[in-house]
């Protein structure tokens, strides 16, 4: 009976010495995830800046060529009125 005890004590503490390495495991694989995804998130952020500044660089030079052509209609309506 009393090594029947033992044993089993032995087997709960083996287990738990085994739980605790496999936590151990899944806290470190949760880190290195967390890493890894918080270096992605700041990529993806960089790639966004890039887009929106080339959109933005578009936009402006639309404005300007279409407030050049605007001039250009008005010089010539104003050429014709004289």
């Amino acid at each position: 009976m009393r090594i029947e005890s033992d044993n089993r004590n032995d087997e709960i503490e083996k287990n738990i010495h085994e739980d605790l390495a496999t936590k151990k495991d899944v806290i470190s694989m949760v880190h290195a995830n967390r890493d890894a995804a918080a270096n992605e998130v700041q990529a993806k952020k960089h790639e966004n800046k890039k887009v929106r500044d080339e959109v933005h660089r578009d936009l402006q030079e639309a404005l300007k060529k279409k407030q050049d052509e605007e001039a250009v209609e008005l010089a010539k309506k104003t050429e014709l009125i004289r």
